[in-house]
């Protein structure tokens, strides 16, 4: 949703005017009146945070955008996985530039990781004729071929 619809959406849902909304805000009428029609699209940063205050909202919520995620619920979740907590701490200990030096290295061998996939994929394929080819010579040889 852009933010004009988002400020339509969230004055009328809380049965504000336009009016009201300018004025509580301190945003000039006319100005707010562009907001709302799309007629000005580049909506001030003074102007988003008066009215996300005034709503009661994030700058990110007017804007559309999806919540961040809270690093706080992702370390509650985590708490049942002793290594990998002591992990996290560890790595937020060291410096900045040797934190980001092990997110490169990651981003690495994620990339390699992906460029590997097709290559297992026709590994195991090619295991699965292996062993078929293996069992047909075994029935082969038994007699046993249903062929």
């Amino acid at each position: 949703m852009d933010i004009k619809n988002m400020l339509i959406s969230i004055r009328e849902s809380k049965g504000y005017s336009k009016r009201t909304v300018s004025e509580m805000t301190g945003i000039p009428y006319t100005t707010y009146i562009k907001y709302e029609s799309g007629e000005r699209k580049d909506v001030s940063m003074q102007a988003l945070c008066k009215l996300a205050d005034f709503y009661g909202v994030s700058a990110d919520y007017l804007l559309g955008r999806k919540p961040a995620v809270n690093p706080f619920e992702v370390l509650d979740k985590m708490s049942g996985k002793k290594d990998t907590l002591d992990t996290l701490k560890m790595y937020m200990q060291l410096p900045e530039n040797v934190q980001q030096a092990i997110i490169d290295f990651m981003v690495q061998v994620m990339e390699a990781c992906k460029s590997e996939e097709p290559k297992k994929q026709r590994y195991v394929e090619r295991l699965g004729d292996i062993e078929d080819e293996q069992e047909q010579e075994r029935q082969a040889k038994d007699g046993t071929s249903c062929a």
